[in-house]
């Protein structure tokens, strides 16, 4: 059993639990940090409940990585986010489509946001995310070099 008093999610948390199809993340509910590594290659996850993770603001490297059965996630309780790791969602080639909107306060994005997510189809994005992606250089951020621009709908709220 976890803590509910964690505030920092140290890395590997979880870390390739293969097996792992299903994850109660209310006793986080205190966490503002998540450390590298968190439920990467769990491959057999479908889905996933963030809601309890509404206070972080940071998430590190290799969110949710290698999750290549997930195939419906939502961001709406990274709304406090200011800043993502390197290979966010990366490989996590089941999903169809995301929303991106609510991470409007994202102001720092690392590498390979995004890759290898061959499944998308549709992605809704706010314009200060779209805008700091595309500061980025194709061999850093090769997001714009993956979707056709037919499949990202910019929010410009």
């Amino acid at each position: 059993m976890v803590g509910r008093n964690i505030e920092t999610l140290g890395d590997y948390f979880l870390y390739g639990c293969s097996s792992l199809a299903s994850i109660d993340l209310s006793p986080l509910s205190q966490v503002r940090q998540v450390g590298d590594c968190f439920l990467h290659e769990c491959s057999r996850l479908k889905a996933i409940d963030l809601s309890p993770l509404s206070r972080v603001t940071y998430v590190g490297n290799y969110f949710l990585c290698g999750c290549s059965n997930l195939r419906s996630i939502d961001l709406l309780p990274f709304s406090q986010v200011t800043q993502v790791g390197n290979y966010f969602l990366y490989g996590c080639s089941s999903l169809a489509s995301i929303d991106l909107s609510p991470l409007s306060q994202v102001t720092q994005v690392g590498d390979y946001f995004l890759v290898e997510c061959i499944g998308l189809q549709n992605i809704r994005i706010g314009q200060k995310l779209y805008d700091l992606l595309g500061q980025q250089s194709f061999e850093q951020q090769p997001f714009f070099k993956e979707f056709s621009k037919d499949n990202i709908a910019v929010d410009l709220s």
